[in-house]
């Protein structure tokens, strides 16, 4: 009997054409199936097309609410965060032998952007950062490029010498997080175009207790200084305004 031991990228399984096989054990990996839960649609579609003698397992199918999508944790900023923290260290001490090397700053600074920033902010784009998550971002990644620069942790430098003109992180995923909005709002074939601006209709559902998660609108409210959707949407539709908006955020400097 043939055994299908895993489904590593399988967003949504009836998207998954089984056919021609017969006999077949569908057994998936908890850690590794991506499963939000089947509806009798899918269900139905499933039935359409396999086999009799299939043996699908769907009772055995784990529903979970965060999963690993595309490299990225999916419904949770802080498990993202620290996923992320953890691997960009990772490159930076597997690089140690460079940052103690005789480089200038400039070539190591080019090494840090590559190989360290760029595993850090895989997927910042669509982070909600609230105030605490934020600042602790900011300190992570002052520490990496003091690491960066073989600055000892004894030795005393400001953030404006030690960035040398550098922006904040925080900046940079701000940036990043109003360019991509503006290229998914004005392009409206994007199914993303309908949902970048999205909010919940006034007086639906019930408010949860204690002080409410952020949402990426929230978010992206902050970035602009606007106080509705609206104010933000006809933003973006100058294109070069927008532009010019996320580009000063990569200007302000320590």
């Amino acid at each position: 009997m043939s055994e299908l031991l895993e489904i590593q990228y399988a967003a949504n399984p009836c998207l998954c054409l089984l056919n021609d096989h017969s006999g077949l054990d569908l057994r998936v990996m908890q850690r590794k199936m991506l499963f939000t839960g089947f509806t009798a649609a899918k269900k139905a579609i499933l039935q359409n097309w396999i086999t009799p003698d299939f043996d699908l397992r769907i009772s055995s199918f784990p529903q979970i609410h965060s999963f690993k999508y595309l490299g990225s944790w999916v419904n949770s900023t802080e498990q993202d965060l620290r996923v992320r923290k953890a691997l960009a260290w990772k490159a930076l001490n597997g690089m140690a032998s460079v940052w103690k090397s005789n480089l200038s700053r400039e070539a190591k600074l080019h090494f840090f952007d590559a190989t360290v920033e760029a595993v850090l902010l895989y997927g910042c784009e669509c982070w909600t950062l609230k105030p605490s998550l934020q600042e602790s971002l900011d300190g992570c990644y002052t520490r990496m490029l003091r690491a960066a620069l073989n600055i000892d942790q004894n030795v005393h430098v400001n953030n404006m010498r030690l960035y040398g003109g550098r922006p904040r992180l925080s900046e940079k995923i701000a940036a990043r997080r109003m360019r991509l909005a503006g290229h998914c709002h004005r392009h409206r074939e994007l199914p993303a175009s309908k949902l970048v601006l999205w909010e919940p209709s006034p007086g639906r559902g019930r408010r949860s207790r204690g002080r409410p998660t952020p949402t990426f609108v929230d978010i992206l409210k902050k970035d602009v200084g606007a106080e509705t959707t609206g104010e933000i949407a006809g933003c973006m539709e100058d294109r070069v305004g927008w532009r010019r908006r996320w580009e000063a955020r990569l200007r302000m400097t320590q």
